[in-house]
């Protein structure tokens, strides 16, 4: 039986985690596979939204019929610095043969999940987001003056969710089947 959600306020963004999102159309049985998540620390904000558009039917000289059509989940993840293996298994950069860490013109960035964790007043909240891309990370540089001003880095994400299912977005409540494993072992997503 899952669990419910106990909390009356949520708050709180850590545990910052990506994992390879794989659709092979050719596997009947197991179309889709996530990989082992890597974790990424320093998360700051990931506000998705949405974006949906209506869709009016007019007769009889008024609205007759609305649709809402739901599209991507989409938002800027801000983080204090993506890490490497991050930049390289995720964000389209490649290594040099002198060691150096660089971005490349029209780069291959993998569909991912990204999983995170909230926290509440009664209890934590795990979330994961199905099949998403991420575009190219946006960091200023400054000069520093009388006192440190850290500076973030950030990326597009836009979640498409999952290929068989649809769904783009799974809360899991402590109690659930897949809340314990969620960071190191998280599974397909599949109707109940």
């Amino acid at each position: 039986m899952a669990s419910s959600d106990k909390n009356r306020v949520e708050f709180g963004f850590k545990n910052l985690h990506f994992a390879k999102y794989t659709y092979d159309p050719s596997n009947s049985e197991s179309p889709v596979t996530i990989g082992t998540p890597i974790h990424v620390p320093g998360a700051v904000n990931f506000s998705p939204e949405t974006d949906s558009s209506t869709d009016d039917f007019y007769a009889d000289d008024g609205a007759y019929f609305s649709a809402i059509t739901d599209g991507l989940e989409s938002g800027d993840l801000e983080v204090a610095h993506f890490t490497d293996e991050w930049k390289t298994t995720f964000g389209g950069y490649v290594k040099t043969s002198d060691g150096a860490l660089a971005t490349v013109k029209n780069p291959s960035r993998p569909a991912f999940c990204l999983i995170m964790e909230s926290d509440g007043d009664a209890q934590k909240s795990r979330h994961i987001w199905y099949n998403c891309t991420c575009g190219p990370i946006k960091r200023e540089y400054a000069t520093k003056e009388g006192s440190t001003e850290v500076k973030t880095e950030t990326t597009p994400i836009s979640c498409t969710g999952d290929t068989v299912t649809g769904i783009r977005h799974a809360t899991y409540h402590p109690g659930d089947t897949g809340y314990d494993t969620l960071f190191t072992a998280p599974t397909a997503p599949k109707l109940g």
